[in-house]
């Protein structure tokens, strides 16, 4: 399940570092501008399945009552937290990428969609994985408060 999309976030990865270290160079050219756009679109495309992968996977786990394979299961979540990050990480390289093109006049399609998309990584990628493993602890042992419980205690 992330094999494929690890292996398409390492080549967003790869892209946005070519791009970076070869920005002066090709300043002058018209295509650095598209594979800044085109890169920027890539990244609100692999952020847009992460979340239909992570969406099957928790489906999947919340049907899962086979112990065994339900912890293995809930590992994953590691392995979705670090694809997050990366995938933000390329992100704000991007962002770096943009207002470089975009000082040198160019203007680039599709930035408010990777603007929501790198919101959307940021507040992702901020969350301790300890906290929530906390917080989802609690709510199946009985200590937690479902979310309309937790607005009437305030």
């Amino acid at each position: 399940m992330a094999v494929v999309l690890s292996n398409q976030i390492d080549a967003s990865v790869k892209s946005a570092d070519e791009l970076e270290s070869g920005r002066t160079a090709e300043h002058r050219s018209a295509m650095f501008c598209f594979d800044v756009e085109d890169l920027a679109a890539e990244i609100v495309r692999l952020y847009h399945e992460l979340g239909r992968q992570v969406e099957k996977w928790q489906d999947h786990l919340a049907k899962n009552e086979i112990p065994s394979e339900r912890e293995q299961l809930l590992r994953l979540d590691e392995t979705w937290l670090s694809l997050y990050t990366k995938l933000e990480a390329t992100a704000t390289k991007v962002v770096h990428l943009i207002k470089y093109t975009e000082g040198l006049g160019y203007r680039l399609d599709g930035k408010v969609a990777f603007k929501e998309c790198l919101k959307g990584l940021r507040e992702i990628t901020c969350l301790s994985l300890d906290r929530v493993r906390g917080g989802f602890a609690s709510i199946a042992s009985g200590d937690g408060l479902e979310l309309d419980q937790f607005f009437d205690s305030l």
